[in-house]
């Protein structure tokens, strides 16, 4: 089976590139096209959506965007992963956006989770990943976010690689999800926040939406997570909407339907 690199999966090892300007040419290039859907049929990370927003819609404060970090109680490995995914993508975001205090704020949220996250006994978090995290940390003050940007890549991909391993397949598909859905808003919101058809062409991702349902409803194993059915219902709520888009764009009415889905999708993950 082919490997399906989704959202967040912070696989991108793209350079940094500077936010548009009245000089840049924002139009993708084949390049960024095949960055983000991949020739094995892909799945967009966070770090390859970024840099490509940045080329479509210009300086974003994402911040304004991005949770802050709070305590919060999670349930499961499953309540973990998910947000563990969602927090990947803010990195990816804060990245971008050259955010040293956040993005150190979300490493630590991120250390926090892994910590938590237990598989077979043992935490997801190891002595050479807490290395990386805080080599991660002293990268971000250092501020050299290329750098950056691979290392988030490296850690994810060992993440899920772990859940390979270690036979939790419906855990690199929540960490993969959540990814690709906090990823989807953030991206959503920055095409909101300057309105043009032409810019919308990067979230039609019915398709890659399509997938993420195959794997959300046939793992056995989610079938008891009380929150599958609700991520289920938000990734077909998204369809509906991209599948009645017309000429590769979505109005500003359907850009403004797909930010109330993920609005209220936040309220649960």
């Amino acid at each position: 089976m082919k490997k399906i690199l989704i959202s967040l999966s912070l696989v991108a090892s793209l350079a940094t590139v500077s936010f548009a300007d009245s000089k840049t040419d924002n139009k993708l290039t084949e390049a960024d096209k095949t960055e983000m859907l991949g020739s094995d049929f892909q799945m967009p990370s966070a770090g390859a959506l970024v840099n490509a927003l940045s080329k479509k819609v210009g300086n974003i404060d994402w911040k304004s965007l991005i949770e802050p970090v709070a305590n919060k109680k999670y349930s499961s490995n499953e309540d973990k992963v998910l947000n563990l995914g969602v927090r990947g993508a803010d990195a990816y975001f804060l990245n971008q956006s050259k955010d040293s205090s956040n993005l150190i704020s979300i490493s630590t949220e991120i250390n926090y989770l892994l910590n938590k996250i237990q598989l077979n006994g043992k935490t997801l978090n190891s002595p050479s990943r807490k290395a990386e995290l805080k080599a991660l940390k002293d990268l971000v003050k250092a501020k050299n976010w290329s750098v950056v940007r691979v290392k988030i890549s490296k850690l994810q991909a060992s993440i899920n690689n772990d859940f390979v391993m270690k036979k939790a397949k419906h855990l690199e598909i929540l960490n993969n999800v959540g990814g690709w859905i906090e990823g989807y808003r953030l991206a959503v919101e920055g095409i909101k926040r300057s309105y043009k058809a032409e810019s919308t062409d990067m979230i039609l991702q019915d398709e890659l939406i399509s997938f993420l349902l195959k794997g959300l409803t046939s793992n056995a194993k989610l079938k008891s997570f009380s929150k599958t059915s609700k991520l289920i219902a938000t990734l077909k709520s998204i369809n509906a909407i991209l599948k009645n888009s017309k000429n590769y764009s979505l109005t500003k009415a359907q850009v403004d339907s797909l930010s109330k889905i993920l609005a209220d999708t936040k309220k649960y993950i």
